[in-house]
């Protein structure tokens, strides 16, 4: 069992740097305009704001259902970067 846990680990460990890299291409704002920090700043947040809902879809509604919502809302939003995140996740593991 010790093999098993210590997989777990490894892979909650890449899931979770996969996220930050996705998550940290909102962060460099020190070297932009005002007008790209307001802009940077806005997509951080809608970004934000979608990915903290997404586990309790998938938990609520399932992981196909939850695809397909973002998949229907790829055109507004963050909606389709988040599908497109979850998507490489999924096929690159």
């Amino acid at each position: 069992m010790p093999n098993n846990l210590s997989t777990m680990k490894s892979i909650a460990q890449a899931r979770a740097k996969f996220a930050w890299e996705c998550a940290s291409k909102y962060n460099s704002l020190e070297t932009d305009s005002e007008e790209d920090k307001k802009r940077k700043k806005k997509a951080k947040d809608e970004y934000s704001a979608i990915v903290d809902k997404v586990p309790t879809y998938i938990k609520t509604n399932g992981l196909l259902n939850t695809l397909a919502f973002l998949y229907s809302k790829k055109g507004s939003g963050k909606n389709g970067e988040v599908l497109k995140n979850i998507r490489e996740w999924l096929t690159h593991s």
